[in-house]
């Protein structure tokens, strides 16, 4: 039997190491190497192959649209905490940064292939408070006979 691939292997790998356990010897774990004579065997590489995505950056409690190449049948986020997704069809995906950290999204195309997408939730861009404006008071000067005074409110 194969062995997957350091590539194969992120942090949340437990779906392709169950896949490299249960799967025959005859069925490659990772699409490296020559291509496979055999029909079948080209079949298995092809499902079983991992590509890498664009990195997205998100800023926390704001969400974004993800749209896809090719139509997705699966997707998964590795820590729901960081961020969430809401499919809107088979090429959207919304991805909303839940909190300041990093996961990943794996999407799958219908031949098999997973798409590996690093999420980056950063925090909220700290706006400057605006200055107050100088303090103006009014005043009012008051004349009693002969004195002069001047009062501020």
């Amino acid at each position: 039997m194969s062995r997957p691939t350091v590539n194969r292997l992120f942090a949340h790998a437990a779906p392709a190491l169950l896949l490299a356990a249960v799967a025959p010897a005859s069925l490659p774990v990772h699409a490296a190497g020559p291509a496979p004579a055999k029909p079948e065997a080209a079949a298995a590489t092809a499902a079983s192959r991992t590509e890498t995505g664009q990195p997205i950056t998100l800023v926390a409690n704001k969400a974004s649209i993800l749209r896809l190449e090719v139509p997705a049948v699966r997707i998964s986020v590795g820590n729901p905490a960081v961020a969430d997704i809401t499919p809107v069809n088979s090429r959207e995906i919304i991805v909303l940064g839940k909190s300041i950290g990093s996961t990943n999204l794996i999407v799958w195309d219908k031949s098999g292939v997973a798409t590996m997408i690093d999420v980056f939730v950063t925090p909220e861009p700290v706006t400057p408070a605006p200055k107050p404006a100088p303090e103006t008071r009014d005043s009012v000067e008051v004349i009693k006979g002969l004195n002069k005074s001047k009062m501020e409110f």
